[in-house]
């Protein structure tokens, strides 16, 4: 029985191994969407900024 024992302890010590593993790349994953979803919010604002401004230099172009 011993010998079981030592079997399912190392069992339960890679199943712990591999949970922590899947935390960690969950983690990772979760941070590269933020880093994405900011990074491309950056840039809608920095379009919509330069529709604005080009929307308002057409204007003036039209008044003179």
């Amino acid at each position: 029985m011993p010998r079981f024992r030592g079997a399912v302890q190392k069992a339960r010590e890679m199943v712990a191994e591999s949970t922590k593993m899947v935390v960690d790349s969950t983690r990772m994953a979760e941070d590269s969407v933020r880093q994405a979803e900011t990074s491309f919010a950056k840039e809608i604002a920095a379009s919509r900024k330069a529709v604005a401004d080009s929307r308002i230099l057409l204007q003036r172009s039209r008044v003179r």
